[in-house]
């Protein structure tokens, strides 16, 4: 779903302006099978929502881990790169939507990552970082 075309035009686009991720339809339904998440009621605005078991405490809302899977490279997404959350209400919501025909990958994912496009070299690389640190 996010191969290059024969044209050389991609179906992934990294956008640092964009607040969620929009993943590709059928990417986005294969990711909420994968998680199984249950409809919660409370959604904050976005389709893949968890409710606190018990208390409302920062982790008391638990949202499985997630990771993006390139050719050569896995991107870890930590839980606050993933994460929307009221904690007064005990609700956690995956930070993606669904799209059509193309996906983005927004800034929420890419905090705290150092990414490096070498245009030339037509490779791009990542690692975590902490970005308060600079």
């Amino acid at each position: 779903m996010f191969r290059l075309t024969a044209s050389g035009c991609g179906r992934l686009i990294i956008d640092s302006g964009t607040m969620f991720t929009a993943l590709e339809e059928r990417a986005f339904v294969v990711m909420v099978r994968a998680i199984a998440a249950a409809p919660s009621g409370a959604h904050l605005g976005l389709s893949l929502c968890f409710v606190a078991s018990e208390g409302k405490g920062p982790e008391a809302v638990r949202v499985p881990r997630l990771a993006f899977h390139f050719d050569g490279a896995d991107m870890e997404l930590p839980r606050e790169s993933v994460v929307v959350e009221d904690r007064a209400v005990g609700v956690a919501c995956v930070g993606m939507v669904s799209a059509r025909g193309m996906s983005v990958l927004s800034s929420m994912q890419q905090q705290n990552m150092h990414i490096l496009y070498d245009v030339e070299g037509g490779v791009l690389s990542f690692e975590p970082a902490n970005c308060s640190d600079f």
